[in-house]
């Protein structure tokens, strides 16, 4: 877990300005997407964006969380920070699996143009067990604290 005080005083993205799907290719029929616009990043760290969850709250299925990575790129990545990731988590949103991401955990960047961010997603439990197909968009609102003079 992030130290809840760095979090707080950290610089970078802070707040979901605007998220929503803005085109489905297909979503299972046992699920619903929810968007998280106006969302403000939480004491973990993870700034919350969309969640992809079975419509019956008490159902086994798979649940995915759609987050701001504000981080560094990871070795597989293509070099990219600052994107759409998605983790499998619990109905709480916490994450069930420390090293186990779903399939499309990191998504595709489509264009960036008047403030969002536009990004390709395919996501499921693996590439045969599709969830979700389609387009998410994204705007970001960022914070940079500024230290007094010295």
């Amino acid at each position: 877990m992030a130290d809840r005080k760095k979090v707080a005083e950290k610089d970078g993205a802070h707040k979901t300005n605007r998220a929503r799907v803005v085109r489905v290719d297909f979503l299972a029929p046992d699920y619903q997407i929810e968007e998280l616009d106006g969302e403000e990043i939480g004491p973990t760290g993870r700034l919350k964006v969309l969640r992809i969850a079975p419509s019956d709250q008490q159902s086994p299925l798979p649940r995915f969380l759609g987050r701001w990575d504000d981080g560094p790129p990871a070795p597989w990545d293509d070099g990219r920070p600052q994107r759409l990731d998605f983790d499998l988590v619990d109905r709480n949103d916490k994450k069930t699996h420390k090293r186990k991401v779903p399939y499309g955990h990191g998504t595709k960047l489509i264009d960036s143009t008047d403030g969002y961010r536009r990004y390709q997603v395919d996501l499921g439990g693996n590439e045969k067990n599709i969830v979700f197909r389609g387009v998410v968009e994204v705007a970001i609102g960022f914070r940079a604290l500024l230290l007094p003079p010295e």
